[in-house]
């Protein structure tokens, strides 16, 4: 059997990185190791994390952060310390099924075969609890059909442009990858310089250098809600700012620079609750691409604002 390296990042996760921990534990693809970045928080999740490794004395890699580094920095450290032939990523407040890795695997492996292509990422679908009993169930990108190269995850991301035929799912949650660890450290690991959607940014490098993306049919894992300082509007916004900066030229020889940078500040105003704002970058998207705009709008606002009153 291949070693897969469970990697585990943990901020501030006192009261759920047990739970993250035991169901690493819980797989049933055996053949694992399990390595655990504590990005310097600031409450008990350290001695959480070696008081359930010394009470059940069961073997952890775990390393700690002097000063933190943001998921991407955590999720690096991982792949640096990794011997696993393959790397799948939990998060700290997530619960991953049994059958998790064991079902990612098989899907990666048999993607590979078929594609003769090793760049290849493979999400999980799962479910998303939040308060007051509402579960959202969110299936992975590539679950129906396999999402293929090019800058079709470029234009989704940064401004929704959706194709025919393709499977967006529901985005690219590192929280839910599984990936060759040697793919992962070729497109260059997490940019370390985004605090979020460093997820969808490894992804899109994925992409466009001719790998593709594919998901799991089967919820294998569950996601808790959670609201934290580095779960910001402000840390969303200006990492999204930085990926469509970085694509600048491309979204600019597609006449979507300025829209995309404006569609991301009308998101970031909805998150704030700065209507008044939000209506007047509205305005602007509508000079810009008038057609679009409201195309665009019609797409996606009833369906976020059907959420939000959901998950409140």
């Amino acid at each position: 059997m291949e070693l897969i390296t469970i990697g585990i990042t943990c901020y501030n996760a006192e009261a759920t990185i047990e739970r993250a921990i035991k169901s690493a534990y819980s797989q049933d693809y055996k053949e694992t190791e399990i390595v655990i970045v504590d990005d310097c928080s600031i409450d008990k999740s350290f001695k959480v994390i070696n008081n359930y490794r010394k009470k059940n004395n069961i073997e952890l890699k775990i390393f700690r952060h002097k000063l933190n580094k943001g998921p991407s920095g955590a999720r690096n450290t991982i792949i640096k310390n990794s011997k696993g032939k393959y790397i799948v990523f939990f998060d700290d407040d997530d619960f991953s099924y049994p059958n998790r890795i064991s079902k990612q695997k098989k899907i990666l492996s048999e993607t590979i075969v078929a594609f003769k292509n090793e760049n290849i990422f493979c999400f999980a679908s799962g479910k998303k609890i939040y308060k007051k009993n509402y579960i959202f169930d969110f299936n992975a990108i590539g679950s129906n059909k396999v999402f293929p190269p090019g800058d079709y995850l470029l234009e989704f991301l940064t401004f929704n442009k959706k194709y025919k035929n393709l499977d967006y799912g529901s985005g690219t949650p590192a929280s839910s990858l599984m990936a060759l660890t040697k793919t992962l450290k070729k497109i260059g690991c997490f940019d370390e310089s985004l605090r979020r959607v460093e997820d969808a940014d490894i992804s899109i490098r994925l992409t466009q250098k001719g790998g593709y993306l594919v998901g799991t049919k089967d919820i294998l894992f569950e996601q808790y809600y959670s609201v934290g300082n580095d779960k910001l509007p402000e840390a969303n916004y200006s990492s999204e700012i930085k990926i469509i900066e970085k694509n600048s030229q491309i979204l600019k020889q597609k006449s979507m620079y300025l829209y995309s940078k404006y569609w991301t500040k009308l998101r970031y105003k909805y998150f704030k609750k700065k209507y008044l704002s939000l209506l007047y970058i509205f305005l602007i998207l509508l000079i810009i691409k008038p057609v679009y705009s409201i195309s665009h709008l019609k797409r996606t606002s009833f369906r976020r604002l059907r959420h939000d009153i959901k998950r409140i």
